[in-house]
């Protein structure tokens, strides 16, 4: 019951740092007590597959907090204020000065807490970044290599068809085996005896 009161608390923190599809499943869970095979049903996944999405969010929202402190430092204000009333309703005016030490240490800590929240989320985002940094730098080391030796290989054989293309040493042909390979025949010129002449002046 007490780590469902606090999985409840982390939620309320960090729960819309969540997709919305964790979101659904882990209010359906934590907030409207629905069983691990009832959200299956519902879903339509198998019951383990609800069951790793929960300790999935569990932990996301664990390590927001333990980066954050957002619910330790709640809890530490909600201690002072509790403090601060029993004083006010003891009615002892002796109780004027503590009150105002814990009030003043309620500002001091919400400043500390404004500051390093902002620090803590600065901190955070560069986990994220160094994260992504390195499985981009893997991903781009892994393509290149890859890359280098395709380009390697291709030019291998680029250079032995170039080579083969050079043993083999076809000879020149002649002019006339190039005409005909164009599909050309030279035409011979007719003969000068080829049409006879006629007398046009003499009579049959």
């Amino acid at each position: 019951m007490k780590d469902i009161f606090k999985s409840s608390l982390l939620y309320d923190f960090y729960g819309e740092l969540l997709t919305n599809h964790q979101k659904e499943i882990y209010e359906d869970f934590i907030l409207n007590d629905l069983s691990l095979g009832e959200i299956a049903e519902e879903r339509g996944i198998s019951r383990q597959g609800v069951h790793d999405l929960v300790k999935r969010c569990d932990k996301t929202l664990n390590g927001y907090e333990e980066k954050l402190h957002l619910l330790e430092r709640f809890s530490k204000t909600k201690e002072d204020v509790e403090k601060i009333c029993q004083l006010a309703d003891s009615g002892d005016k002796n109780n004027i000065h503590k009150i105002k030490t814990i009030a003043q240490e309620i500002l001091d800590n919400a400043t500390n807490d404004a500051n390093n929240i902002r620090m803590g989320a600065m901190q955070y985002t560069d986990d994220l970044l160094a994260n992504a940094e390195s499985i981009i730098g893997h991903t781009l080391d892994s393509y290149t290599t890859k890359y280098d030796s395709l380009v390697n290989s291709l030019q291998e054989c680029y250079d032995m068809v170039r080579n083969n293309r050079a043993e083999l040493d076809i000879p020149d042909q002649p002019a006339a085996a190039q005409n005909e390979d164009q599909g050309y025949e030279q035409e011979e010129e007719p003969a000068e005896d080829a049409f006879p002449d006629f007398d046009l002046d003499s009579e049959e």
